[in-house]
């Protein structure tokens, strides 16, 4: 996969936690909820009006069931001891070698990285509940441990860790305040340029990194936003061309206008003015095998104060691509190429882009299962869930019910390609008797270990085009979704 820059003159659902984001998406497994966890986050928005668009992990042969922590935990705090200490990544936390550490400071966060607290979390034999910041503090820990979380009825374990203070993402959704902002729209294009097409305004309201969508195609406004913390924020319009008909099947054939200005939530009479903006080009081609489907491409406009504007086109192309993206100077541009296969493995490519640019992308091959075999039966604590895949990097295995909500929800982290399943009464929850469950395993590529993803901006949320989190993962690779039950 390349990306090179070049002069032209004058821009499906992830499982809850991949998300990633990825940003996210929050981009899913066959019998999957991803998306209705996604949409329920804080942050996403109704729209009014508009039609626009410590275990050793290895290989399986090497798998053994995991002991999650492989050291004794306590509370307390204090530096961390022992071991060669290396610099955190994005997340800012301190990765060392193996050995002891004094202490380890454990964050558990939610979507749009707030803290989670009342968390369960076991690391070391022991286990206790995070404060209201979503921290708790283990000591005499041994690296590499394990460490799992219960929350909000779900486990997430992370293995093969250094860090002495990762931040655990887990989907677990903030309460977001809700309001209203009404308004007039000014300096908005009167006609479309291209022939057939018509004219759409997209409105996001962001306070305090939350974002909040509208559509509109006249001049008034109502934004029907929901945000967490502060109720003042930064109100954007875009206004853009489209032809449903057309080509690109509803994603903007040109960027016009754009504004913003400083909004307070219920405020009823904001005045945006937008003016004509710039934009560049984005083409190239996608190569993929013949059993790929390419179900759609989303351009994200990612703002820093956590705004997000998206654009979709459903029934992408299979080889060349030419996309307009608007030129915006606080937004970073990231498109996310959505590709499925006949056996419900999928196949997620996530580039960012600045300026005229040509990417030219690469579908891989779905990821290959190992066991348990599809309508495996008797599956319990112990039972070896195995994937098999052509790189080295991190690999996240999930287990879900689709027919009792009751069932807690399963995701292991590793960086190997097996991992036995571990007990969950340590955090609160129990596998149940005789349910029917689901499971696969995806590859999150651009991430080197699990040490490197807990230090990852967000990848709670997956990378879905509703997530507005950038990520440091370029790619996932899903396999197919098998059946089990439980014992």
């Amino acid at each position: 996969m390349t990306a090179t820059s070049f002069g032209f003159g004058r821009y499906h659902n992830l499982p809850h936690c991949a998300s990633i984001a990825l940003a996210a998406c929050a981009v899913a497994c066959a019998g999957d909820d991803s998306s209705g966890a996604s949409n329920g986050a804080a942050g996403d928005s109704s729209v009014s009006t508009g039609a626009g668009a410590s275990t050793s992990i290895g290989s399986h042969a090497e798998i053994r069931e995991i002991e999650i922590g492989g050291a004794t935990a306590g509370s307390g705090h204090g530096d961390g001891g022992g071991g060669a200490e290396s610099s955190g990544g994005a997340g800012g936390t301190s990765v060392t070698a193996s050995g002891p550490l004094a202490s380890v400071t454990v964050q558990v966060v939610g979507l749009r990285g707030t803290p989670v607290s009342a968390a369960r979390v076991s690391l070391g034999g022991q286990s206790d509940e995070t404060d209201a910041d979503g921290v708790v503090v283990f000591t005499d820990v041994t690296t590499p441990y394990s460490a799992m979380v219960g929350a909000e009825g779900q486990a997430y374990v992370f293995t093969g860790l250094h860090s002495r203070a990762p931040v655990l993402h887990v989907t677990v959704a903030p309460d977001a305040n809700r309001g209203a902002i009404a308004g007039t729209l000014s300096g908005l294009a009167a006609f479309a340029t291209a022939p057939g097409a018509r004219l759409q305004s997209d409105i996001v309201f962001a306070a305090d990194a939350d974002a909040n969508f509208s559509s509109g195609s006249t001049a008034d406004f109502t934004v029907q936003s929901r945000w967490l913390g502060s109720s003042s924020g930064t109100l954007r319009a875009i206004q853009y061309e489209y032809d449903t008909t057309g080509p690109l099947g509803g994603y903007p054939l040109n960027f016009l206008t754009y504004g913003e200005t400083p909004a307070d939530v219920d405020a009823e009479d904001v005045s945006l003015s937008l003016s004509p903006i710039l934009q560049h080009r984005v083409e190239g081609t996608i190569s993929m095998p013949a059993a790929a489907v390419p179900e759609r491409v989303c351009l994200q406009l990612l703002f820093q104060d956590g705004a997000n504007l998206q654009f979709e086109r459903f029934s992408a192309e299979r080889e060349a691509f030419t996309y307009q993206v608007p030129s915006i100077s606080d937004a970073q541009a990231r498109f996310v190429w959505y590709v499925t296969y006949p056996n419900s493995a999928e196949v997620n490519l996530i580039e960012s882009v600045g300026g005229d640019t040509r990417l030219d992308l690469d579908v891989p091959l779905p990821l290959e299962l190992a066991g348990p075999e599809d309508g495996a039966n008797g599956v319990s604590v112990g039972t070896e869930f195995g994937l098999v895949d052509s790189e080295p990097g991190v690999h996240m295995i999930q287990l879900y019910s689709d027919t009792s909500w009751s069932a807690p929800r399963i995701t292991l982290y590793l960086d190997g390609e097996a991992l036995g399943l571990p007990d969950l009464q340590a955090v609160g929850l129990e596998l149940p008797a005789g349910t029917d469950y689901r499971w696969t395993a995806r590859a999150l590529r651009g991430v080197g270990s699990v040490d490197e993803l807990v230090e990852v901006a967000d990848y709670g949320d997956g990378i879905g085009c509703g997530d507005p989190s950038p990520t440091r993962i370029r790619a996932t690779v899903s396999g197919p979704a098998r059946a089990f039950t439980t014992r």
